[in-house]
């Protein structure tokens, strides 16, 4: 009596294995990549801080950072407006970035505050900024495009304009005891 051979039991691919396998070897490949593109920013990396601009440079790019009293808005500031305090967000602040050998981009804005009448404020923007410039409000939202998205709180009036180089904007914000004037500038820099 002969007995059959038992065929031994086929090895099946354990896909699982595989497909774990291939995930953790992809993902130290990328960790890999990453800790070395970490390294080369890093070591490339450099801060300059003179007191009134703060440089980064970072291969590929440079952000410029100044805080002024009244940065260039390329904006007229309203006549007897005083800067607001810093705790109070006032001064101002010009943000550039760029690239090497593109053009830089960026904002400014500067924040004043005065006791006048937001009615003479008004009349005041109205006649020093043109025609081009539009008035929103009171409150409400509109979009620009740059900035997108812009909500007024209730009784806030804006003068806007955008365009292909850049949106200004001039928003007038009626407080309790001042108006609030902020002046915005996005897009390409005031030239100097």
């Amino acid at each position: 009596m002969s007995t059959a051979p038992v065929p031994s039991p086929q090895k099946r691919p354990n896909t699982v294995a595989w497909v774990f396998g291939t995930i953790g070897g992809l993902l130290v490949i990328l960790v890999g990549f990453g800790l070395i593109a970490g390294f080369f920013v890093i070591r490339n990396f450099r801060v300059q801080d003179n007191g009134k601009e703060v440089q980064i440079h970072i291969p590929g790019a440079d952000l410029k950072v100044n805080k002024t009293g009244a940065a260039d808005v390329d904006l007229p500031v309203y006549p007897g407006a005083s800067v607001g305090n810093a705790g109070d967000g006032g001064g101002g602040v010009d943000v550039q970035f760029a690239r090497p050998g593109g053009d830089p981009v960026g904002f400014s804005v500067a924040k004043y505050m005065t006791d006048d009448s937001l009615d003479k404020i008004e009349a005041w923007y109205r006649d020093h900024l043109g025609a081009e410039f539009q008035l929103k409000g009171p409150g409400g939202s509109f979009e620009l495009p740059r900035l997108h998205h812009i909500e007024l709180e209730h009784g806030d009036l804006a003068f806007v304009r955008g365009t292909a180089r850049a949106d200004r904007l001039v928003v007038l914000a009626p407080r309790f005891s001042h108006v609030e004037i902020v002046l915005l500038r996005a897009g390409a820099p005031v030239a100097q």
